[in-house]
C-alpha cells in the first residue's frame, strides 16, 4: 500500500476512482480538487491511496489558515464542503478498505 501525492497522479487515474466509488461525489472530483487549491485553500495536501500500484482511493484535504478565513488556527480540512473525505473504490475487499483507511488517518 502507497500513499500518493494528489500532483503525482494522472487526473485519468483519480476520476476513474471516482467514476468508480459510490462514496464519490462532485468534491471528489480532479478538477474539483484543482479549483479548490487555487483559490480557496493555502495548499492542498490531497492523496491517492495505491494497492499493487493500482490507485483505490482518492481524499480531498487542505490546509487553510487564518488567510482562508479560519480565525487564528489552522485546520486541516477535507474541503470548503467539509464532509467530501475518503472515497475508495467498490468492491474492495473489507480487509483492504480498513487497512486504506488507517493509512488515511495514519497520513
Amino acid at each position: 500500500m502507497k500513499t500518493r501525492a494528489f500532483g503525482d497522479i494522472t487526473e485519468d487515474a483519480w476520476e476513474y476512482v471516482c467514476d468508480n466509488s459510490s462514496e464519490a461525489w462532485l468534491f471528489h472530483r480532479h478538477q474539483w480538487v484543482k479549483l479548490e487549491s487555487r483559490f480557496f485553500v493555502r495548499e492542498s495536501q490531497s492523496i491517492g491511496i495505491e494497492i499493487a500500484g493500482v490507485l483505490v482511493a482518492v481524499a480531498p484535504l487542505f490546509i487553510s489558515g487564518q488567510d482562508e478565513g479560519v480565525g487564528g488556527e489552522t485546520l486541516l480540512h477535507s474541503g470548503v464542503h467539509r464532509h467530501t473525505g475518503l472515497a475508495i473504490l467498490d468492491g474492495i475487499k473489507p480487509s483492504e478498505v480498513k487497512a486504506i483507511r488507517s493509512a488515511y488517518m495514519q497520513y
